[in-house]
């Protein structure tokens, strides 16, 4: 039969064996964790990028062949949505965009005429 000492010995190698496997498992589960939110992270970058990209070339566009009404509803949508505007709320988004949906509308000469008291208009958003 093991003597105390045996027993002891044993003991600590277990516990030490068991902590050393416990902080690399929780030191991996942490290191992955921080890689996939940087993975995550730089993926949404290049999407805003995109975004952005595509969004710079249509108001250009739009500004080449738009009437003033519509260049001025677009600058003014645009001075809001800026990420430097401290001020930008969800209403004033809708407010601002559904202008510039009602401006292009005009431009355009839908019939019937929009009723802008009543026109109300929300981005529809992709899942």
């Amino acid at each position: 039969m093991p003597d105390a000492g045996t027993w002891t010995t044993a003991l600590s190698i277990a516990g030490s064996v068991l902590a050393a496997g416990t902080t690399a498992a929780f030191s991996y589960w942490f290191t992955r964790k921080q890689q996939l939110a940087a993975q995550w992270r730089e993926s949404n970058d290049t999407a805003d990028q995109e975004a952005n990209r595509r969004f710079a070339l249509a108001a250009n566009t739009i500004a080449l062949v738009a009437p003033q009404r519509v260049v001025e509803a677009m600058q003014s949508f645009q001075a809001h949505i800026r990420a430097s505007n401290p001020d930008r709320s969800q209403e004033a988004h809708d407010r601002l965009l559904g202008q510039l949906v009602l401006a292009i509308r005009a431009d355009l000469g839908m019939k019937p005429e929009d009723n802008p008291a009543t026109f109300k208009y929300e981005l529809v958003r992709t899942l």
